[in-house]
């Protein structure tokens, strides 16, 4: 547990670094590109959003099945693994540069050879994204985070260089060329660390052992593959039914909430190999829920307090930083709030998809993605505008969280009753959120129009009330106070 707490510190030291580094450079995209070119350029990067579906898979199979068989001692099987996924990373990859080039012919006849060009390009920068997600993750999979964190840092700030660099002087086209040299750097980059920590790497173009990847992944791909469409769906409709400019004004809300999940997608990155190496190893299920129970409780404590203080702080940010995304901010405030159940299933999902449940969690994402884009419709065509997107995207994931933690806590052998009492702790601190946003507005109504300052006091008073009440008061206090004496105690023994 030990080292799993040091790989967590490695990450999520780095998540903190590239994620503020992140910021900077969405912000300041969107505030050179303008809402019309940043609701375009957040459009097109859906491409790299979606290109790794090509993959089929196999870098999940590695992700899931290199330290499973370690775990079991078989370390031929594990090295046959690596080299499976790297050949079919590279004919992936070769598919994906082959559907850009078809997709570029096609635009040059049917629109602007600027924007053509722009969609080639993001489609190159897809196609090499292949083998640097292929090292990246044999880090992960070889739980050397320390190189992971290294990796993430230097992607994040390499793009603040490049993207924002270019986009300052060349506006939506330099974004795409700042994306793709930024690419070229990492993947080389990656390639030689990966080699010199991990060994060499061979290619396996074995068609058998391949199809055997694929069937082990795909369905592991299918449920990130409806899951990223449920987190971009809301974009999508947003650009065809209320235009690029309201995309932008939403898009910016997106790049704000992003600050928020990336937190618990670190701490899934850290621990999913090792959920994985624990299946291996027929863990203990004490030992196991310590691995996916317990961070996402940490999670259910912690994301409101950072929730609430941007939330708190956004109306400022808005009014002296972005004024040209006001009309954006009621959206903005609605993702915020419905990030917290987002940020708890990622434990969740690892354990499903280590014990081989991964066809029940495509029927859980596929329940949610339907509820989402049937809601972001509805609720635009009724007049909500991007309010109404955000308040059904919000919406979709506590459904999808509720699924999955039911899900989860029913395999591990708990009745209905528990499940249930389980499901409301984890989803008390996000309602002891509301209460106290609320109470703050009954007893301050203005507080979220009073830019004097920053909203510090509001800020400080907020934290005050939500940690003291976390600490002291039950039901809270009891798994607090269990979460911080176990920090307290691997700390000690990490000494």
């Amino acid at each position: 547990m030990n080292k799993t707490l040091k790989n967590i510190f490695y990450f999520l030291t780095a998540i903190v670094i590239s994620k503020f580094i992140g910021s900077f450079t969405s912000f300041f995209t969107a505030k050179i590109l303008q809402p019309p070119d940043f609701g375009l350029w957040i459009t097109i990067l859906l491409i790299a959003s979606y290109a790794p579906i090509l993959s089929f898979g196999t870098v999940e199979t590695l992700l899931k099945q290199y330290p499973y068989h370690v775990g079991r001692g078989e370390f031929d099987r594990a090295r046959e693994i690596e080299n499976g996924v790297m050949g079919s990373i590279i004919l992936s990859s070769g598919l994906l540069f082959l559907i850009g080039a078809i997709a570029y012919c096609i635009l040059r006849i049917k629109s602007t050879e600027l924007l053509s060009s722009m969609i080639l390009a993001m489609f190159i920068t897809s196609s090499m994204s292949f083998f640097s997600a292929f090292f990246y993750h044999r880090f992960a999979a070889h739980q050397n985070f320390k190189m992971v964190s290294l990796l993430e840092t230097l992607r994040a700030f390499l793009s603040s260089i490049l993207v924002v660099g270019f986009a300052w002087f060349y506006g939506l086209k330099g974004a795409v060329l700042g994306f793709l040299f930024n690419e070229i750097i990492i993947c080389s980059l990656s390639a030689v660390l990966n080699i010199r920590h991990c060994g060499m790497i061979s290619w396996n173009f074995n068609l058998r052992l391949i199809g055997r990847l694929i069937r082990i992944g795909l369905p592991i791909t299918i449920i990130w593959w409806i899951f990223m469409i449920q987190s971009s769906a809301d974009r999508v409709i947003s650009i065809s039914l209320l235009g690029k400019i309201a995309t932008g004004f939403y898009g910016l809300g997106v790049a704000i909430v992003a600050i928020i999940t990336l937190l618990p997608s670190a701490v899934s990155r850290v621990l999913y190999p090792k959920v994985s190496e624990g299946v291996g190893r027929q863990m203990a299920g004490k030992d196991m829920a310590r691995l996916v129970v317990d961070p996402a409780f940490a999670l259910s404590l912690t994301i409101p307090l950072l929730v609430g203080t941007i939330l708190i702080f956004l109306p400022s940010i808005y009014h002296y930083i972005f004024p040209r995304y006001l009309p954006g901010l009621a959206s903005a405030q609605i993702l915020l709030l419905g990030s917290f159940f987002l940020c708890l299933i990622r434990t969740g999902i690892n354990y499903l998809i280590s014990i081989d449940k991964q066809f029940l969690l495509i029927r859980h994402v596929l329940i949610s993605l339907i509820f989402n884009i049937v809601g972001n419709i509805t609720l635009v065509k009724l007049g909500f505008y991007i309010e109404g997107i955000a308040l059904s995207t919000g919406i979709a994931g506590a459904m999808l969280a509720t699924l999955v933690w039911k899900s989860v806590f029913q395999e591990m052998g708990y009745s209905k009753a528990e499940q249930l009492k389980k499901i409301v702790s984890l989803y008390l601190p996000f309602i002891l959120l509301l209460f106290i946003l609320l109470l703050m507005y009954i007893l301050f109504p203005a507080y979220d129009e009073d830019l004097h300052f920053l909203n510090v006091h509001y800020i400080f008073l907020f934290i005050f009330l939500f940690t003291t009440t976390l600490y002291y008061i039950f039901p809270f206090r009891r798994g607090t106070r269990e979460l911080c004496a176990l920090l307290k105690d691997n700390i000690n023994k990490s000494k």
